[in-house]
């Protein structure tokens, strides 16, 4: 992070709603509360999304 700061530009942070080993991202509160003060976008990684839900997952193979 530090490096983006020097070069001017920050990445985005994808973060899945739920771990294979049943971690919740609200464990990781803090860590995204930090990247969002520090001007870094955080956003929930869709594919996570997608296979929980099968009826979005086959709208999503049509597109």
């Amino acid at each position: 992070m530090e490096f983006e700061q020097r070069q001017g530009f920050r990445s985005t942070f994808f973060f899945r709603p739920f771990y294979d080993d049943g971690i919740s991202v609200e464990l990781y509160a803090d860590v995204v509360s930090e990247l969002r003060r520090g001007g870094w976008e955080v956003d929930l990684h869709a594919n996570s999304i997608v296979a929980m839900d099968t009826s979005a997952k086959g709208r999503n193979q049509s597109m």
